[in-house]
């Protein structure tokens, strides 16, 4: 399929983590890019968690309501997540660590999709950004 009539996403990735491990949350806002509209809105936490987990959770549940054969963008702002898809782009899977069996969920789902990383700081005026970082927060303390 010509990636001009792919459908195109962007997937914007919040967390939050107060210790580790400790409560924490996780956040994914997924627009579609011709309309700028919410495709869809995820979020959770965990109590026993540690931010790379809820980093990657972030990204996994972003991706996974991606249509599978659409190109996505992902926009996080974790330099966990970059290093691990920087290396997984040279041709080498690190593995996740600790956090394997979210990371193994990652890949596969990275498989299904045409997807692109990009780095988003907080300082840069993206407000999809804080967005999924409120609501990243409000799910950590939801369980708390």
């Amino acid at each position: 399929m010509n990636d001009r009539f792919r459908s195109q996403y962007s997937v914007w990735t919040g967390s939050v983590g107060n210790r580790s491990p400790g409560p924490g949350g996780w956040s994914a806002i997924v627009t579609e890019r011709s309309t700028g509209l919410d495709h869809a809105i995820v979020s959770g936490g965990d109590d026993l968690a540690t931010a790379h987990a809820m980093e990657l959770t972030a990204v996994l549940m972003g991706l996974s309501r991606v249509p599978s054969g659409a190109t996505a963008t992902v926009f996080t702002e974790s330099k966990f997540v970059l290093n691990l898809v920087g290396i997984l782009a040279e041709g080498w899977n690190p593995g996740g660590g600790e956090h394997d069996g979210i990371w193994s969920r990652v890949v596969a789902e990275c498989g299904k999709r045409f997807v692109s990383w990009q780095e988003v700081a907080g300082s840069d005026d993206a407000p999809q950004l804080t967005r999924a970082l409120a609501l990243a927060k409000t799910a950590a303390a939801d369980i708390t």
